[in-house]
């Protein structure tokens, strides 16, 4: 799949076929430019959602796809380049991954909203794989959560680890 940054082609995205690969996902750039899919499809009058991969941000209007969890906050910090009123951030649902937990309460920290999809699949299309009659948007403005309530809802995702 191809990733563009302001019209020039900045790399691609390529899935592995092999079940048993260790690495599903390569991302292959071709240029200094920016790495974050879906940049071209944003309107920033509207509210942004930034999402892991290319086919969760299929699946949700106005939204990107940073294509790594290390690339959040640069997806982040583009929202904010281009005037976006409003960003929320979803990351995979993984209370178990260190990581995700670490980024998660990092943006709540931050005062960001994030989704906290408590109970669900691992990412927007495993829900949509799991609950095809799911109206994925309405799921989104419910789970999405910033300030206290974004603490507290942080907390029960996380007990999922000893529940």
């Amino acid at each position: 799949i191809p990733v563009f940054s302001e019209d020039f082609l900045v790399g691609y995205v390529t899935r592995s076929i092999q079940e048993t690969d260790p690495i599903r996902y390569y991302n292959i750039k071709v240029s200094d430019k920016l790495f974050i899919w879906g940049q071209d499809r944003i309107d920033p009058s509207k509210e942004v959602y930034i999402v892991e991969g290319i086919l969760d941000a299929l699946f949700i209007p106005n939204s990107i796809a940073a294509l790594s969890s290390t690339r959040f906050q640069q997806a982040l910090m583009w929202t904010r380049d281009k005037k976006v009123q409003t960003t929320t951030i979803i990351l995979d649902n993984e209370p178990r991954n260190k990581q995700i937990r670490d980024l998660t309460l990092k943006f709540i920290k931050q005062g960001e909203r994030v989704v906290l999809l408590t109970g669900y699949p691992k990412d927007i299309n495993d829900i949509i794989l799991h609950y095809p009659n799911i109206n994925i948007e309405t799921l989104l403005k419910e789970r999405t959560v910033s300030g206290l309530e974004a603490q507290l809802s942080y907390k029960r995702w996380t007990d999922q680890l000893y529940g």
